[in-house]
C-alpha cells in the first residue's frame, strides 16, 4: 500500500513515525507530504491508498479525497465531547474542535463518506469523555494512544559516563515548565545531593543540563540511570486522559520510572501497579529516595513495565488496531506477527 501523511512535529512526530516504522517493515510505501507540494499534484503522482491528515485540510485536499472513494482517510481529531464543558482553554491549551472544523467534516462526510476514522492520542476508556460527540455525529473514532517504538527503544548496557541517580530527556518550555518546577527542578538543589543529568533540545537553566543528546545515546541514557522520572503536562495531572510517550519508551528499555499522577496511566496502562506513581511532589520526592536505596525493587518494577508494554502497548499493537478498524484483517495480523518475530530476535 501507499500511505501519504501530512507532516507533523514535536511529540506527534514520534508517534506517527512509530506507525511508519511498523508499516515500512510490513513492506508498505510511506510518504511525508513534501513541503509546498500542491494537493492535486501529490495525490495524482503518489496515488495513496491511505491518507493520514488532520482537521486543517483545505478545499483542494477535500476535493482530492472526494475523487478517491476507495482511498482510506484517517484524520487526527481534536476533542469534541463532555470534557469540553469543564476544561478552561485559558488554563489548559488542549486542542478543541472549532465550529468551522465540525462543519468541514460534516460536509465532507455527507459528500463522499469520508473520513473513515478520526483518531486521538487517548486510551479507549477515555474516548467517550473526550471524543464522544464525533461518534454521536456519525464519525467513527479510534483510540491511538502513544506506545513504545521497540525498534528504536530497547535495553542496552549502561555507559559509565552516563551513569546517574536520575536522568531526564526533554526540552524546557513554558507550559510544561509549570510541572518541571514542581517535580524536577527541586531535585537539582542543593547541588550534589543527587547525580542528575538533564538532556533536551531546549535549554534548562540548571547546572545539570547536559545539552541536546544524540539519538544514538538515548537508550544508554535511560539504561545508565537508576531512575528516569516522568513529568507530564498540567492537564494530564488535572484531567487524567493523556499519557505521554515517554513512559512507553522507558518501559521498552527496561529503565525504571517514577511518574507524576495521571489517571489513565495507573488505571488503563499500568493498572496492576507496575509503575510507581506519586500523587503530589512530596510523595514523588519520597519515592525517589526510597527507590534509590532499593535496586531490587527498581529492577522488579522495570521488568513488569516492560512486560506490560510488550504485551499490549507497542506501535505494532496500535497499527494492528488501525488496520483492523480499516477492515484489513490480514495486514492487522501481520503487524501483530511483526512484533512477535522482532521480540524473538532480541
Amino acid at each position: 500500500m501507499r500511505i501519504l501523511s501530512t507532516r507533523v512535529s514535536n511529540a506527534p512526530y514520534y508517534i506517527i513515525n512509530g506507525w511508519k516504522d511498523v508499516l515500512d517493515r510490513l513492506g508498505h510505501q510511506w510518504l511525508w507530504w513534501p513541503v509546498g507540494k500542491p494537493a492535486f499534484d501529490i495525490f495524482d503522482e503518489f496515488q495513496p491508498d491511505i491518507f493520514i491528515g488532520d482537521l486543517g485540510i483545505d478545499r483542494a485536499t477535500c476535493k482530492c479525497i472526494a475523487q478517491r472513494p476507495d482511498m482510506k482517510v484517517i484524520l487526527k481529531g481534536k476533542n469534541w465531547g463532555e470534557s469540553d464543558k469543564y476544561i478552561d482553554p485559558e488554563l489548559y491549551p488542549i486542542d478543541v474542535t472549532s465550529q468551522e472544523e465540525k462543519d468541514l467534516i460534516r460536509t465532507l462526510k455527507d459528500a463522499c463518506g469520508k473520513p473513515d476514522l478520526i483518531f486521538n492520542w487517548y486510551h479507549e476508556k477515555r474516548m467517550e469523555e473526550t471524543m464522544g460527540d464525533w461518534a454521536a455525529n456519525g464519525i467513527d473514532i479510534l483510540d491511538m494512544q502513544p506506545a513504545a517504538n521497540h525498534f528504536e527503544y530497547f535495553p542496552v548496557e549502561p555507559i559509565d559516563e552516563l551513569r546517574s541517580d536520575l536522568s531526564f530527556v526533554g526540552g524546557f518550555w513554558g507550559y510544561k515548565a509549570q510541572n518541571f518546577r514542581k517535580y524536577l527542578i527541586p531535585l537539582c538543589l542543593p547541588l550534589g545531593k543527587y547525580n542528575i543529568k538533564i538532556f533536551g533540545n531546549q535549554p534548562w537553566s540548571v547546572p545539570q543540563y547536559m545539552g541536546a543528546p544524540g539519538e544514538e545515546l538515548i537508550n544508554a541514557i535511560f539504561c545508565s540511570a537508576k531512575i528516569c522520572p516522568n513529568v507530564s503536562e498540567p492537564h494530564a495531572n488535572e484531567f487524567g486522559f493523556e499519557v505521554n510517550e515517554r513512559v512507553f519508551k522507558l518501559a521498552a528499555t527496561k529503565a525504571f520510572c517514577i511518574s507524576d499522577p495521571i489517571a489513565s496511566l495507573t488505571e488503563d496502562v499500568f493498572a496492576n501497579g507496575e509503575m510507581p506513581t506519586a500523587n503530589n511532589p512530596n510523595e514523588y520526592f519520597e519515592m525517589i529516595d526510597h527507590y534509590l536505596k532499593n535496586p531490587d525493587l527498581r529492577r522488579e518494577s522495570a521488568e513488569k513495565c516492560y512486560n506490560t508494554v510488550m504485551v499490549g502497548h507497542t506501535y505494532c499493537h496500535r497499527v494492528s488496531k488501525l488496520l483492523s478498524k480499516l477492515n484489513m484483517p490480514a495486514e492487522s495480523e501481520r503487524a501483530e506477527q511483526l512484533l512477535e518475530s522482532n521480540l524473538c530476535q532480541i
